[in-house]
């Protein structure tokens, strides 16, 4: 029996980010399959219940330079045959269906706050695996206090970050105030910045998320490296207890994106997290550094957090607060 590392690349729904999800397991000297399922399920009253229900991929086999690695990932990983069943409050199971245009599972049933949710998938030759989660109960509430726009020369984000995200030389910083943080509770702030266009006669958007605070509620030394536009040492998931009550006020800054006046927008959204859900998203940002370090001796190996029984990936839920619009 020897020892090999897997990664088992997952597909956040709601987010849209390919992570990998790392763990050691035994492995049968010249195998090559590990045969286990990684379920992504993020459930939200925002839209239907779906999940990515996909088989596991030894370190380098999918995706190669110049490819669209999430495209890719998901027409060569995903369990298509595989029986995907959930189940809400205990009632009995209902079976998915499959999307073969978008790689996924889908199902007609929009999650309410406080749903017990229960998810299970299985496949021939596959261990069967399970999970389940208790969508949050009460969404917290955020408002602008006021704004404040600037000029910024955006290599200033690309010396911090080493990323450029084509951003104009402008950004805004936000005061919010949040209110209804419970101590028990997990959080995330979105922060989007987009603009529309229009390209060969057709209306898309150029967006960013990534945006930052020196605030220390969204401080993690452990992020030590900066992560694709995200700041080092930022993180924009935190827990309740480092609010230090149910109302916090920061101010985050975020760089528009090229555009006409007045359709450069900002979104904002405050939402409340499942705990594994919080976990997952923490150890994603933490297994982003450790790539980087990867050839350091000192650097300890991450674990992706995973709530799944007999397989790998993440099955919880969110509930966010009315998006706030803010043009410029």
């Amino acid at each position: 029996m020897k020892r090999l590392k897997y990664l088992i690349s997952a597909l956040s729904i709601v987010a849209v980010v390919l992570t990998g999800c790392e763990k050691e397991l035994g492995f049968d000297e010249g195998g090559e399959n590990l045969n286990v399922i990684a379920i992504s399920m993020v459930a939200s009253p925002d839209t239907t219940l779906e999940a990515i229900v996909a088989r596991t991929y030894r370190t380098g086999v999918v995706g190669t330079e110049g490819t669209n690695v999430v495209e890719t990932f998901l027409k060569a990983a995903t369990l298509r045959f595989a029986t995907v069943t959930y189940s809400v409050n205990g009632a009995s199971p209902v079976e998915m269906v499959y999307d073969a245009e978008h790689c996924r599972f889908r199902s007609d049933y929009r999650p309410k706050a406080g749903d017990v949710i229960a998810v299970s998938a299985s496949e021939q030759n596959f261990p069967s695996v399970s999970a389940n989660f208790t969508m949050p109960t009460v969404a917290p509430t955020v408002e602008i206090v006021r704004t404040r726009k600037y000029q910024q020369d955006h290599l200033l984000d690309q010396l911090e970050t080493g990323y450029f995200d084509g951003g104009q030389d402008t950004v805004v910083d936000i005061s919010l105030r949040m209110k209804g943080l419970e101590p028990s509770g997990y959080y995330r702030l979105n922060v989007r910045s987009l603009t529309e266009k229009v390209v060969d006669g057709k209306t898309v958007y150029d967006t960013n998320d990534c945006y930052h605070s020196y605030d220390p509620l969204f401080q993690d030394i452990r992020l030590s490296k900066p992560r694709k536009g995200w700041y080092k040492d930022f993180s924009n998931v935190f827990a309740g207890t480092a609010a230090g009550g149910p109302g916090y006020e920061c101010t985050v800054t975020t760089r528009l994106r090229k555009g006409d006046v007045g359709k450069r927008i900002v979104e904002v959204e405050l939402q409340s997290l499942t705990e594994d859900l919080y976990y997952y998203l923490k150890s994603v940002m933490l297994y982003q550094v450790y790539l980087q370090l990867i050839n350091d001796a000192q650097t300890e190996a991450v674990q992706i957090h995973s709530n799944v029984d007999g397989g790998f990936g993440i099955a919880g839920g969110l509930l966010g607060t009315e998006k706030h619009v803010v043009a410029f």
